[in-house]
């Protein structure tokens, strides 16, 4: 018997390969943009180009140091912070990045309104998305690099530092926008803020002690004051002649404001003169 041999069908088996291929390369697309739209998903969103509008949880530009999503800067305002934060950066070599929103967003898309949204939880999302090297510092990356946090419509700031950080360092930089940036915040100077925040973020940064809090000096004058009037009044109680020269003292320091209006305002100028009395018969003319 003689066999036949039918011919394969090439072209058929490498058309049918073909559309296999592509069949799983749609398949593989189509799950990694489910991935990356997914709300919270651990993938990283991409960095916006120049001029597009970029979100808050967006990843900063290579050369970006600042993002106004509020529209609360000028164009100076922002070309001055900007400049502050490019000398810092250039500086320390620490990743810095400062971030005005218009609303803190949410844990999860579709919860409840952002108005509560803790501000270090955002914070801490922000630096889980942005944990990979900077590409302009070869040594650094966002895990040790600082975010300046500003929702002026929440009326909340905070300077938060990212986990590369030793915890002490990072809760005395939970307190650096209370106590230097909130009295600007209050005010409505956001800028004049924001430059205050940039200024002692570098000397926390290079390990240096914090200066005086605004204010500060002015409260223990006071404090000292009260104290020492306090000590003595009580004194006084106890101690007659103590009592007289601080009467003697107050009422010489409550004269002078009295005083210095009655000069400012020319009177006292045309005063009787002060009449001596003559000195006994016989007393002696020395002093």
């Amino acid at each position: 018997m003689t066999r036949v041999r039918v011919p394969k069908n090439k072209p058929i088996r490498r058309r049918a390969a073909a559309l296999l291929a592509a069949a799983i390369l749609v398949a593989g697309t189509a799950r990694a943009q489910d991935a990356d739209t997914a709300p919270d998903s651990g993938a990283l969103p991409p960095v916006p180009a120049p001029g597009a509008t970029a979100g808050a949880l967006d990843r900063p530009a290579p050369d970006e140091v600042l993002r106004d999503l509020a529209g609360m800067l000028s164009p100076a305002q922002t070309r001055q912070l900007r400049k502050a934060l490019h000398a810092l950066r250039d500086d320390t070599g620490v990743p810095v990045y400062a971030l005005v929103l218009d609303q803190i967003p949410p844990a999860q898309s579709g919860a409840a309104a952002a108005v509560g949204a803790p501000l270090a939880g955002f914070l801490q999302r922000l630096f889980v998305r942005m944990s990979d090297r900077h590409p302009l510092l070869q040594d650094a990356d966002w895990s040790t690099g600082v975010v300046l946090a500003l929702a002026p419509a929440q009326r909340r700031a905070r300077v938060g530092f990212g986990p590369g950080w030793n915890d002490q360092t990072r809760r005395l930089a939970a307190d650096l926008a209370p106590t230097f940036g909130a009295p600007a915040f209050r005010r409505g100077r956001y800028a004049q803020g924001l430059n205050q925040l940039v200024e002692v973020t570098g000397v926390l940064i290079r390990g240096q002690a914090l200066p005086p809090a605004p204010g500060a000096l002015w409260w223990r004058v006071l404090w000292i004051s009260g104290a020492a009037v306090v000590g003595l009044a009580g004194l006084g109680v106890w101690h007659r002649p103590t009592r007289h020269r601080t009467l003697s003292v107050v009422r010489t320091l409550l004269a002078l404001p009295h005083a210095a209006l009655n000069r400012a305002a020319g009177r006292g100028a045309d005063h009787a003169p002060r009449v001596y009395p003559l000195p006994p018969a016989g007393a002696s003319s020395r002093w």
